[in-house]
């Protein structure tokens, strides 16, 4: 049986994908504070065998390997500090600062990749540790809710478990004072800012994909086919989106385009921020039309074109 406040998530960069040089060298880092965490899972994809004559299976033996697992928690720290090293797997490389620019990859190739280190300890005083190898980040969101803190998920694969691997013997911890919290948002559309927000979430699917050669685990892992998006749910106020949605519908033209800011702060002066260009809306959605204690709200999702900082 496991306690709550017994558990450790923490994240290394790899020098290659599933190698590193020297274990020593590696700096583990936590994402952010309120982690949670889905997984991990690791599917053997195990093939029966059978005999003809029996209806009995004769054994099972192993297909590729496949591991995954989904990390969320609540936004921490400067963009390029201690908190913000996970935003590698989102621009593929280290972050930035105020004074340089990062964006979504604009062609192929390899991706960084992570190990994990996954702790429990039971409540005999034992500890259960896993160190996954060759993870890599496959979609990543960013959500903001009001009266929530900005939180992050990170879909992760991962190639195969390494349990030869020593524990970290430090893992660099963001400071809980470094959350951004809802109140310190400033999310515009088309230059306007969204006063009656009620969720926001930026996404990023298929940032990456592994790739299989003659092992069970996977060889290596490169760009998929990048699948930014936008979500919206505001209190209607404005018909700037729901103009943009309807543009061309007559002549099925393709739509007009708009593009998004999304900047948040927290108590430390801090911020963290990011610029989406080339916003197509998909869909349109109005909600509580007709709700006499309600306000009529719309909710819309855009194909993104690229992010950066």
């Amino acid at each position: 049986m496991t306690n709550a406040g017994t558990a450790e998530v923490a994240l290394a960069r790899e020098d290659s994908y599933r190698t590193v040089n020297d274990p020593s060298t590696l700096t583990w880092f936590q994402p952010g504070v309120n982690v949670s965490l889905t997984g991990p899972t690791l599917d053997r994809q195990q093939e029966r065998t059978r005999q003809p004559d029996d209806p009995r299976p004769q054994s099972s033996r192993p297909g590729q390997i496949s591991g995954s697992l989904t990390i969320e928690f609540s936004l921490t720290g400067q963009r390029s500090g201690t908190g913000g090293e996970w935003e590698q797997a989102l621009f593929h490389d280290g972050g930035s600062d105020a004074t340089s620019a990062s964006s979504l990859p604009s062609q192929g190739g390899v991706v960084p990749s992570f190990r994990v280190y996954v702790a429990s300890s039971l409540t005999d005083g034992t500890q259960s540790e896993r160190i996954l190898t060759g993870a890599v980040v496959t979609e990543a969101e960013v959500n903001w809710s009001e009266e929530e803190d900005v939180t992050v998920s990170l879909t992760m694969e991962y190639a195969t478990e390494d349990d030869s691997v020593s524990a970290p013997s430090t893992i660099d911890q963001p400071s809980a004072s470094d959350v951004y919290a809802f109140h310190g948002a400033d999310i515009n559309v088309g230059g306007t800012f969204q006063a009656n927000l009620n969720t926001a979430t930026l996404s990023v699917a298929n940032l990456s994909r592994l790739r299989y050669g003659q092992e069970q685990a996977a060889t290596d892992a490169v760009v998929g086919a990048l699948e930014p998006s936008f979500t919206t749910d505001a209190v209607f106020t404005e018909v700037d989106q729901l103009s943009l949605a309807q543009t061309g519908t007559g002549g099925g033209e393709l739509t007009d385009s708009t593009t998004a800011t999304l900047s948040f702060s927290n108590d430390n002066g801090d911020t963290f921020s990011y610029n989406l260009e080339g916003l197509f809306p998909t869909s349109h959605e109005w909600s509580s039309v007709v709700e006499p204690d309600g306000d009529l709200t719309e909710n819309v999702e855009y194909h993104v074109t690229t992010v950066s900082q």
